[in-house]
């Protein structure tokens, strides 16, 4: 059975962009990323309401997804939509809780991927978890204990 990686694509600009992007590569509430560097398309409901991200000036959006044992090749991805809608901005960060590693790619940023390590697991675990809280991956619960703030997968990398 596959270890998922949690994925966090956000993409930020224009209201009028992020509706273009929207409409062109969401058909029937799947997020398709045929054209965006892999063979694969991400199936899930996507609820953007676009009379809302036009009329709220909204200037962010995130799509959440699973993909099996890593993350989509989030520098052909980020570059492709970077390219594609020169005023947007995509980053996506990454989370695996099974395998132990975490990470985050832009191109303003590079990338960064960090992993568990058992020599230094003290360390590791504690920023391990801080990634995930801060980028929405985790919640920490009322018990003290974490959960994911969301039902993952929303997507299914297929």
């Amino acid at each position: 059975m596959a270890n998922w990686c949690e994925n966090k694509l956000t993409v930020k600009g224009t209201s009028e962009e992020l509706v273009k992007l929207i409409e062109e590569h969401v058909i029937d509430g799947e997020l398709s990323y045929k054209t965006f560097a892999t063979e694969h398309r991400l199936f899930g409901e996507n609820h953007f309401d676009l009379d809302e991200i036009l009329n709220e000036r909204i200037s962010e959006i995130v799509f959440w997804f699973s993909t099996k044992w890593s993350p989509v090749p989030a520098e052909k991805v980020c570059e492709e939509i970077n390219q594609t809608y020169p005023t947007l901005k995509a980053e996506l960060s990454f989370f695996s809780a099974e395998s132990g590693f975490w990470g985050q790619y832009s191109d303003y940023g590079g990338e960064e991927y960090y992993e568990l390590k058992e020599e230094d697991i003290e360390k590791t675990s504690e920023e391990f978890f801080k990634f995930g809280l801060e980028e929405g991956f985790l919640e920490k619960t009322e018990s003290g204990k974490y959960a994911f703030t969301h039902d993952v997968p929303t997507f299914r990398l297929l």
